[in-house]
């Protein structure tokens, strides 16, 4: 039995789509297309893996932002806000410098002694 394709969503200018919950989506971009699948571990729909894909106003830069913060609880959880609020913050700007810089700078801020975070920003 062949299963149902999956279902595309296309991001307007100036759009996002973020979080740390389950996915498996297709996200169309202008000029590509991303799958994201997110399947936490353990008893909760929430986790570690934070996603985040964003076009900028005038469509000219898309961004796509994955991180794996180690562990689950509330450490995740606030990482995963401060990414989707910084990534909105940055929307308009097209160099991508203050955005890493301040996603450094969170990682290192919230993050206790205990968790980790691996990080791309494209």
């Amino acid at each position: 039995m062949a299963s149902d394709p999956p279902h595309t969503r296309p991001l307007q200018c100036a759009e996002t789509w973020a979080g740390n919950e389950r996915a498996a989506s297709l996200i169309e971009l202008p000029g590509l297309v991303t799958w994201v699948h997110s399947v936490p571990a353990g008893p909760g729909d929430a986790g570690g893996d934070v996603h985040y894909v964003s076009v900028c106003p005038s469509c000219i830069v898309s961004r796509v932002a994955l991180a794996d913060v180690s562990g689950h609880g509330q450490a995740v959880v606030a990482l995963g806000e401060t990414l989707r609020e910084l990534m909105g913050r940055h929307l308009r700007a097209l160099e991508q410098v203050g955005l890493v810089r301040d996603l450094n700078r969170a990682v290192q801020e919230e993050l206790d002694d205990v968790h980790y975070a691996t990080m791309v920003a494209v």
